[in-house]
């Protein structure tokens, strides 16, 4: 496989875990905040804007894959897993 295509695929699996998080916090802090019965998977699929989803696949490709600075890229990729974590980690209860 050749590394460009590693990459590719690298960062579209990465990016697919920060908006699994980011639409679980929805779900959590927005669905079940209000207690909407009907909760389709629209909001997943239909509302994903395709030139954000593949500039962070290729950012996180790149990095993940070519760049040499480790440090970066790990504060990169955790911070940006962190961010969408605690999307889905912060629970409102009224």
């Amino acid at each position: 496989m050749s590394k460009l295509v590693q990459a590719f695929l690298t960062g579209a699996f990465f990016t697919f875990f920060i908006d699994f998080f980011l639409f679980l916090g929805i779900k959590i802090n927005y669905i079940d905040l209000y207690e909407i019965d009907l909760y389709y998977n629209v909001l997943f699929a239909d509302n994903q804007n395709i030139f954000i989803y593949l500039f962070f696949t290729l950012l996180f490709g790149y990095i993940i894959t070519y760049l040499e600075h480790v440090k970066i890229g790990f504060i990169v990729i955790g911070g940006m897993f962190v961010l969408s974590t605690l999307n889905a980690c912060t629970y409102y209860r009224t």
